[in-house]
Order: structure tokens, then C-alpha cells, then sequence
């Protein structure tokens, strides 16, 4: 069975790279292939970093948690931000 139609019965799921190359194939963002917006344009291919990545990644991972679990998320990244800048 292809990945495909284990994709539609929720039993796989595309890594970050696969959602990557799928929205440069198609010349959308990968926000509109997640239908986190409703505007396909893509970022310029310079802003596809590690960085861009890591955060598809994140909001991959994210979108397996509970309200909670977010929120927590939320809070650690808020923590961390603060942290570096008061490293700087």
C-alpha cells in the first residue's frame, strides 16, 4: 500500500522535507499545503533555512497535542526566546 493512501487513513504522515518539496513543486507556501492560510504564495526560496524547517517540524508536532500541551509549548518557547535575548 503507497503512502498516499496511508496518508488519507491518518496512518502517515509527510516529513517536513516531503511537505518542503511538495509545495515547491506546486510554487505554494507550506502554510497553504497545511491550511494554515488561505495564500498560496510562497516565501522567497531563500527563507526555506534549517531554521524554516524546524519550525514546520514544530508545528507538526504541535498539531499532536492537546490544548494544554500547546499551551505549554507556547510557554517554554516564550521562556527560551526571553532567555537568549537576555544572553545577547
Amino acid at each position: 500500500m503507497g503512502n498516499e493512501s496511508q496518508w488519507k487513513k491518518g496512518k502517515f504522515e509527510p516529513s517536513a522535507n516531503a511537505i518542503i518539496k511538495i509545495a515547491n513543486y506546486f510554487g505554494v507556501s507550506t502554510d497553504y499545503l497545511l491550511c494554515k492560510t488561505d495564500d498560496p504564495t510562497p516565501p522567497d526560496v531563500a527563507e526555506e533555512t534549517e531554521h524554516a524547517k524546524k519550525i514546520l517540524e514544530l508545528k507538526i508536532a504541535a498539531g499532536e497535542l492537546d490544548i494544554d500541551g500547546i499551551n505549554e509549548l507556547i510557554g517554554h518557547a516564550g521562556y527560551l526566546g526571553s532567555k537568549k535575548k537576555t544572553l545577547k
